[in-house]
């Protein structure tokens, strides 16, 4: 709903209900009734927008520092509505600037001072994700490399799943995000490349299609691609339901699935 309230101050509302009919059917999108993070952040994400949208910057930095504290990813939620603020030249003034950076940089330190009192060390969340998840800071080319050398070491479903699946999922997001520089509003197009950054270069591609959900400006672009070509949205549709009701079904069998 705050998703469709976000798209409705600049598209249709045909266009807009169609935006979050593609993100509601996407092979993923099972994961906003699970008690994972996507859901809650999803809702921090659009809310940080919708009030960068609306001027209202102080509500935008206080959900951005929520959107933190659920997931490290929300960081690149602090240029967002900044270069929304800087498009926005009567809105520059010390208050407004403010309303951006301090809550969310208060998010930051709260995030990095639990780490502190909880595991003695301000980065421990780096350490844990290299050493128990495979993921540390590399180049998107490097991740999607290991990948595949990670599907083709051994042929099962697992493999293919870790392997391919994520490649797959993560060449369509980069392909939809080149696509957002010509496409979309320039904070939105910022927030779909950073991203798609974040959740491709951690040397190692693990549940890149649920990290998608993630970054719901990638669904505007996706819309406008497939709007002037009935035949290959209709399959787009397809393929999304078919995927979704795979993975899902998967999910419930207690398989891997994202």
């Amino acid at each position: 709903m705050v998703f469709y309230k976000l798209l409705r101050i600049d598209y249709s509302k045909t266009f807009s209900f169609n935006i979050v009919f593609l993100l509601s059917i996407f092979p993923t999108a099972y994961f906003f009734s699970l008690p994972y993070t996507e859901s809650l952040f999803l809702l921090l994400v659009v809310l940080t927008l919708y009030f960068a949208r609306k001027k209202n910057w102080w509500a935008a930095g206080i959900y951005s520092s929520l959107a933190i504290l659920t997931r490290n990813m929300g960081v690149i939620l602090i240029p967002t509505p900044l270069f929304e603020w800087y498009q926005n030249k009567k809105e520059h003034n010390l208050s407004s600037l403010l309303g951006i950076l301090i809550p969310p940089m208060l998010g930051v330190a709260t995030y990095m001072a639990i780490n502190k009192m909880v595991l003695g060390n301000y980065l421990a969340f780096r350490e844990i994700l290299e050493t128990h998840w495979h993921k540390k800071a590399t180049l998107p080319i490097v991740s999607i490399k290991n990948s595949i050398n990670t599907a083709t070491s051994k042929w099962n479903s697992h493999a293919f799943m870790i392997g391919y699946v994520e490649v797959i999922f993560a060449l369509v997001a980069w392909t939809i995000a080149f696509f957002s520089i010509k496409k979309i509003r320039g904070s939105y197009a910022l927030y779909t490349i950073l991203g798609t950054v974040v959740f491709t270069s951690t040397g190692f591609l693990l549940s890149t299609p649920r990290y998608i959900l993630s970054v719901p400006t990638l669904f505007i672009v996706l819309a406008f691609v497939l709007k002037n070509n009935k035949g290959i949205e209709n399959l787009w549709i397809l393929i999304s339901v078919m995927l979704l009701s795979y993975f899902s079904l998967m999910y419930v069998s207690g398989f891997w699935a994202f």
